[in-house]
């Protein structure tokens, strides 16, 4: 059964490239440029028809139009430096939440140290008992 399944394995890897690969042409057997050539290494694109998820990315990144990349690298930077009112608005909103949370911080000092004392008191009475 597993020699079976192997043999099935190796000739589904195997028909893609058969029919991506073109004929021999004669000469010594495996010729390592020739195989080169066949299998697009090195080259402008591939001779198999089916890409990894990662070459079809490239492909689609690298092949975009310098015009419309221009316009949308200019539109990210547009959004990302907002407005002298809004840099103070975020500042002071910044400010008070700051503010905020080092009351809240100051809060929860004080309940830990309240808890410390506790402790400290039922550890007393476990000892003396």
């Amino acid at each position: 059964y597993v020699g079976r399944k192997r043999l099935r394995a190796r000739l589904r890897a195997l028909e893609p490239l058969r029919q991506a690969c073109p004929p021999r042409p004669p000469g010594p057997p495996l010729d390592p440029a020739w195989l080169q050539e066949a299998f697009g290494a090195g080259g402008a694109g591939g001779a198999l028809p089916k890409g990894s998820r990662f070459t079809r990315t490239q492909h689609l990144t690298h092949e975009q139009d310098p015009q419309v990349l221009l316009q949308q690298m200019q539109a990210a930077a547009e959004t990302q430096h907002p407005s002298k009112g809004a840099e103070e608005d975020a500042g002071a909103r910044q400010a008070s939440e700051e503010a905020a949370l080092e009351q809240t911080l100051a809060q929860l000092d004080a309940a830990i140290d309240g808890c410390r004392g506790e402790m400290r008191d039922a550890q007393l009475s476990l000892t003396q008992v």
